[in-house]
């Protein structure tokens, strides 16, 4: 019968229980040759017993093959066997004493008046009845001595079952079960290599190091296709033992996905216990039972977190759609593009490089979590290096530990100490304007493919605005040395005042910069203050150029020159915004200026600044009637001159340029 049942069993059995039931098998199986042989046959067929005294060496064997599947492959738990051995033992001890004190003071006290029979009959009833009460006390007392640190097993399993089905955060999740796991089973170490496509894609530990992720890499590999992988179940020599000894992992238990077949969504690795006992039969089958419900958590919280993850792209997509299309400032697109890209994808780092078509040389133009002498120096020809190669191909790269099929990438990430990074080609029309790149150091997480597939959408949306841009910047640029231009011509009629635009220019940004005014009026202002003398085109050159005094129909006739400027550019739409300022430059904060008499802050603030930025100027130049006025006197007059002719916030922040720039008190 146990033959029969051995054989039946071991044909529906895989992996650790098809390895006892071999050696239960074995040792049965000699044990029965031996103990007929020497017991039944042999003294049939002799009609001697001679051999007999050799039966004994049928029960040593069946004892060691079932020894060995104990020790070898965990045919049961040898404490939890001691422990109820000396349950049993204490128990018949007790009712064996009980039955001896019981007869003795029977014979010889009560001697004649009781049957022993009755007696016996009593002593038997006594022992079915409380046989359990007294094993139950017994083991529960012994385990306190025996077993101390030994989990209840379905208390864990409860434990366990109610954290994976009531948590759906997944960093949540995946703490919660190493705890559990380390606290009750009492181990040293755990780690939850969570992956992606087979790719160690997170890592959570308790005990272990972070930064072996090729090693984890090479558990992922090791583990897929198997149900759970034992450490003291393996072959001394093979690789897997000695890769999971170098990790310090003794329990390998891979987590698969429901549905699908072998695909794994990640490891849970246990390593040794603390008080140094191996893993039991009952641990391992704990382990196999809440390996599944571990599975179908992590899907669940994958789901979650994938759903969260495509509301923030999305909501990050139409937020970088809605800033790219509020402006035409280059700056500004660049900065909403690197700083979008490095918070959805979770990168430490990442630039964006423009290509210049003329040199072939890419330079970063926007960055973050770099340094700044890095951005400085950086130039790379196309071709070159990792950016080299995706401008040149124009293909996305994502770079996973430092590692990559193409030998002259793979030397590049070498020498560029690249360890995780996306990078991803800036085109408008197939034509590649530059590259955009995020990164990371760290080795616990690295960039999926769903991570490149955003920033290649990234990469769409923001090419074809950098382009205008730069169209934008480059028509500007252009505008503004015709202005330039414009500017030398009304000055080069003045020969006392040749430069004085650009220098009044440079003085008037120099104090909008200092207030802090936004880009575009800073704009507005330097354009300003380039043609603010324009309307001189229209003064005859005898009174412009008249070495001495003016009469006042002259001064009268120098002070029409704001308006005749406001008449020449009033048909330039583009220049609309800057005809306020040029019409006012000539008012003073007290009202008495000229041509509007406007006081204080009716007066446009660019006004007031090319006010301080031309008055300025005026003193430091030579003119037909003086000589320029020193530094020191100058910068007295702004000061007796602040809250009557100037603004007094305007001088205050002239002032503290001249000091940065001419150390002035």
């Amino acid at each position: 019968i146990s033959f029969a049942g051995l054989i039946k069993k071991y044909r529906k059995a895989k992996g650790t229980e098809r390895l006892q039931i071999q050696y239960l098998f074995v040792g049965t199986f000699f044990a029965a040759l031996i103990g007929l042989t020497t017991n039944l046959i042999q003294p049939l067929l002799s009609g001697t017993t001679k051999y007999a005294k050799f039966g004994p060496l049928s029960t040593i064997i069946l004892v060691a093959f079932t020894t060995y599947a104990i020790v070898k492959h965990r045919l049961m738990d040898i404490r939890a066997l001691v422990l109820k051995s000396v349950a049993y033992s204490v128990v018949l001890s007790l009712i064996a004493g009980i039955y001896a004190t019981g007869t003795h003071f029977l014979i010889q006290r009560v001697q004649g008046r009781i049957s022993v029979d009755i007696f016996n009959i009593f002593v038997i009833f006594a022992a079915i009845f409380g046989f359990n009460p007294l094993r139950e006390f017994v083991e529960k007392h012994t385990d306190r001595i025996f077993a101390k640190g030994r989990y209840n097993f379905n208390e864990l399993l409860s434990k366990l079952g109610h954290i994976t089905s009531s948590t759906v955060v997944l960093d949540d999740l995946t703490h919660s079960v190493l705890k559990t796991l380390t606290e009750e089973m009492r181990i040293t170490r755990a780690a939850f290599i969570l992956t992606n496509s087979d790719t160690v894609s997170e890592l959570k530990t308790i005990g272990y190091e972070e930064t072996r992720r090729k090693e984890w890499q090479e558990l992922i590999n090791a583990v897929k296709g198997s149900k759970m992988i034992v450490v003291d179940e393996l072959e001394e020599d093979s690789e897997k033992k000695e890769l999971l000894r170098k990790l310090g992992v003794d329990v390998a238990v891979p987590i698969y996905a429901e549905y699908v077949k072998d695909k794994i969504l990640g490891v849970l690795a246990l390593g040794e216990k603390r008080s140094g006992d191996m893993y039991t039969a009952r641990d391992l089958k704990l382990l196999e039972i809440i390996s599944p419900q571990i599975a179908i958590a992590v899907q669940n919280a994958n789901l979650l977190k994938e759903r969260e993850k495509r509301i923030s792209e999305l909501d990050s997509l139409n937020k970088l759609a809605l800033s790219l299309g509020s402006t035409l400032d280059l700056d500004e697109i660049l900065e909403t593009v690197i700083e979008e890209s490095i918070q959805v994808t979770e990168a430490e780092a990442g630039s964006i490089m423009l290509l210049d078509e003329d040199s072939q040389t890419l330079t970063i133009r926007c960055a973050r979590g770099i340094p700044e002498d890095v951005v400085r120096r950086t130039r790379i020809k196309i071709g070159e290096g990792v950016s080299g190669w995706v401008a040149e191909k124009g293909e996305p790269l994502r770079i996973i530990n430092g590692r990559h099929e193409n030998k002259y990438l793979q030397r590049c990430l070498k020498r560029e100490d690249i360890t995780s990074a996306l990078a991803v080609p800036l085109k408008v029309k197939q034509k590649v304007i530059g590259v955009l790149s995020v990164s990371r150091k760290k080795e616990s997480k690295v960039f999926t493919q769903e991570n490149l597939n955003l920033i290649t959408s990234y990469a769409a949306q923001a090419a074809e605005m950098i382009e205008n841009a730069r169209l934008f910047e480059k028509s500007e640029r252009q505008l503004l040395e015709t202005i330039k231009t414009l500017a030398s011509a009304v000055d080069a009629k003045d020969s006392y005042t040749f430069g004085h635009s650009e220098a009044v220019t440079k003085y008037a940004v120099a104090i909008a910069k200092e207030m802090g005014l936004p880009k575009e009026e800073i704009r507005n202002i330097e354009i300003a203050a380039l043609l603010h003398d324009i309307g001189k085109i229209g003064i005859p050159e005898s009174i412009l150029n008249k070495p001495g005094k003016l009469t006042r129909e002259e001064r009268e006739i120098i002070k029409e020159h704001p308006r005749i400027g406001v008449n020449i550019l009033r048909d330039a739409p583009s220049l609309s915004s800057i005809i306020p300022l040029i019409l006012s430059h000539h008012e003073r904060y007290d009202g008495k200026g000229y041509p509007n008499g406007l006081a204080g802050k009716a007066i446009p603030l660019g006004a007031r600044i090319l006010a301080v930025a031309d008055a300025f100027n005026a003193m430091r130049s030579d003119r037909p009637y003086r000589s320029a006025l020193s530094l020191e006197v100058a910068i007295k007059e702004l000061r007796i001159n602040s809250g009557t002719q100037f603004d007094p916030l305007v001088v205050e922040a002239f002032l503290k340029v001249l000091k940065r720039k001419f150390k002035v008190a």
